[in-house]
This record gives structure tokens, C-alpha cells and sequence, in this order.
């Protein structure tokens, strides 16, 4: 799928979660780290195309990774999913003392954290129905997927704008909620 959508479905998802503000279960800091990992999380797997939207933003990572993987192979997989957990996990401390040190708390790194696992895992599932599928038990060669959409295709457009209709419905019912 192509980038807009990847972030649409991102951001899609941190739409559905406005919920919790209005709960507590989330500050808005809190909810802001969780949106920017999202967005981040939802482009990160294509970091192994050199043509990818991340690759762009950051070109010597993106063309490094492509020259050594295959597109929708390890970045698209359990694996992958796996070691990006291990590599926040190990990482969230001294993003942790950054964060405080700033005077943005200790929990933002992670709350950040989440939204990156969140985006990805959202991505693989998105590239998983498209006729290309993913290699999901990489390294082996199988791929899984459920063929319904076509990278770029009216299909994939469709979803996109039923998406961006559906979380601008979501924000107008929390809108109207809140100030009921």
C-alpha cells in the first residue's frame, strides 16, 4: 500500500483511541506521543524500498537497508515486528532520561514506543491484503496475505477515503461529545 494509506490507517486508529482524553486513560502529551509514533510506526517497514516515503526522509539508513533485505521481507515480518520491539525496549531508557530532562516525564518515550509497534504492526496488516502479500514468517520464502487490494490501485483509494471519513465522523462525534 502506498503511503497516505499506511498513515491514514495510523491515524485512523489513533482517531478511534480520542476516547480515552476523554477518560484518562491518556494526557494529551501522552496521546500526542502515541499519534507521532503512529505515523512513524505506519511508514517504518518500508524503510527496506529505497523509493519508500521513509527511506526518502532519512536516504542513507533507507538505501544501506534496501541494499541488504528484500522489499516486505524481514521489516514486514514477525521477525521484524520482534526485533523493533527489542530495539525500543533497549533503547526507551535513554529516551526516557532525554525525555526528562527536558521536563517532558518519564512516560512519553514510551507511550511514543507504543505508537511505533502500533503503526507498524497496523502496516504489515494493511500490505498483507494486497496481492503481494508479506513474507510474515520471514526468512521463509512464503508469502501471506489475503489479495483484496492492488498497491495504488481504485481499491486501495477507496479504502483510504472511506477511512478519512470515517475518522472525520469519529472526531465530529467526540467533538460533539465533549461539549455536550
Amino acid at each position: 500500500m502506498m503511503a497516505k494509506t499506511h498513515v491514514v490507517i495510523g491515524l485512523t486508529f489513533a482517531v478511534y483511541k480520542l476516547g480515552a482524553l476523554q477518560t484518562g486513560q491518556y494526557t494529551v502529551p501522552e496521546y500526542g506521543a502515541v499519534l507521532v509514533g503512529l505515523v512513524i510506526g505506519s511508514l517504518l517497514p518500508d524503510i527496506d524500498h529505497p523509493q519508500s516515503t521513509i527511506s526518502q526522509f532519512i536516504p542513507i539508513v533507507g538505501r544501506f537497508i534496501a541494499a541488504w533485505t528484500q522489499h516486505r521481507g524481514l521489516f514486514h515480518s514477525i521477525l521484524g515486528v520482534i526485533l523493533l520491539f527489542l530495539t525500543l525496549a533497549f533503547g526507551s531508557g535513554a529516551m526516557v532520561n532525554i525525555s526528562a530532562s527536558y521536563g517532558l516525564g518519564t512516560q512519553l518515550p514510551r507511550y511514543f514506543s507504543v505508537g511505533i509497534i502500533i503503526g507498524y504492526v497496523l502496516h504489515i496488516i494493511a500490505d498483507m491484503i494486497t496481492t503481494n502479500g508479506v513474507k510474515l514468517l520471514y526468512p521463509l520464502k512464503w508469502n501471506v496475505g489475503l489479495p483484496l487490494f492492488s498497491t495504488g490501485g481504485i481499491r486501495e483509494m477507496v479504502l483510504r477515503w472511506g477511512l478519512i471519513g470515517l475518522s472525520v465522523a469519529m472526531v465530529v462525534r467526540f467533538i460533539l461529545g465533549y461539549i455536550a
